[in-house]
């Protein structure tokens, strides 16, 4: 009664909901040593296919594709017999190929395709049958084709011009929703009036402060409640609040807003190391610099407690 799952929706529960679940049944070390063996199994095919559909990809992912998905098969003859080996598993072979091919997969996989389906569905064809697929696959080659040949080096300079306009036009690394409700496409300028701008607490204003003298700055950003001096500036409190930004086709919001869209990874400066954590706000900023104004999106992270040594012994994953 409730319909069927979409695509999108299993490789949801595949690759995050299954790995969670079974790592709980069979990642602990009292389990039989065939449990252990399916786990692994099961995993070898989640990290195929994370390395196989990044927004980017190289050699080394298609190397870890093709590795996993060799591990993959091995481990199903050895569970199951070659009676488990379907089409499919011969067809996955081909995906390292195609990621030399064509790149990263979100540019040639079939989600598109199948929305666009469903919006032919709609279209009154007038009977003529193949026309408009015909016309649409054609655009869509000269588009591909016009972005590969936008990304080579070796392209005339007379052309320089024109691959910046392009890419910005076409694909913009940044879509922000103000807490307002207006829209704004790429980083430009705050957009609501001065005294509806949210003031900063003060410490978020401080790490705000820390954060921009961490740069190659010639010159020292202050506190508007320090005395002036000279090679400094001020930093203004008054920022414009976002519930959500799109940063390179990924979208990140405040926990307030999508809980989902809140969790990342992210680096502090000067370490390698990966951190937990879940976005707190987002927020617009403009300050000086040597090149005049600019604006910036920044994040408020709060960062997860880290396990202590007895929880990290029990944790599965």
């Amino acid at each position: 009664s409730h319909g069927k799952l979409k695509a999108d929706q299993w490789r949801t529960i595949c690759l995050i909901n299954l790995v969670i679940m079974l790592c709980r049944i069979w990642g602990n070390p009292n389990v039989s040593p065939r449990d252990k063996e399916l786990l692994d199994n099961y995993l070898f095919l989640v990290i195929a296919v994370q390395w196989a559909t990044t927004r980017s990809t190289s050699e080394q992912h298609a190397r870890i594709v093709e590795e996993y998905l060799s591990l993959y098969v091995q481990s199903t003859l050895k569970l199951f017999g070659s009676r488990a080996l379907v089409f499919n598993n011969h067809t996955s072979f081909h995906v390292p190929e195609c990621l030399h091919a064509f790149g990263p997969a979100h540019g040639w996989w079939t989600f598109p395709f199948e929305r666009f389906n469903s919006i032919l569905q709609c279209f009154n064809t007038n009977s003529r049958v193949g026309e408009m697929e015909l016309t649409l696959m054609r655009s869509f080659c000269r588009g591909s084709n016009l972005r590969a040949l936008l990304k080579q080096d070796n392209i005339p300079a007379v052309f320089h011009k024109f691959t910046t306009t392009f890419s910005n036009s076409l694909q913009p690394n940044i879509e922000g929703a103000s807490a307002g409700g207006g829209t704004t496409s790429g980083i430009t300028d705050i957009a609501i009036d001065f005294d509806e701008l949210l003031i900063l607490p003060t410490d978020t204003y401080n790490s705000l402060i820390n954060c921009l003298n961490e740069g190659l700055c010639p010159l020292r950003y202050i506190s508007y409640q320090d005395r002036p001096r000279l090679s400094t500036w001020v930093v203004e409190p008054r920022v414009q609040e976002e519930q959500m930004i799109k940063l390179k086709e990924a979208t990140f919001a405040c926990a307030s807003k999508h809980i989902g869209n809140s969790c990342i990874l992210f680096h502090v400066s000067n370490e390698t190391s990966e951190w937990a954590g879940e976005i707190h706000c987002i927020f617009l900023h403009r300050r000086h610099r040597d090149e005049g104004l600019v604006t910036e999106h920044f994040f408020v992270v709060h960062q997860f407690e880290e396990l202590n040594d007895t929880e990290v012994a029990r944790d599965p994953y």
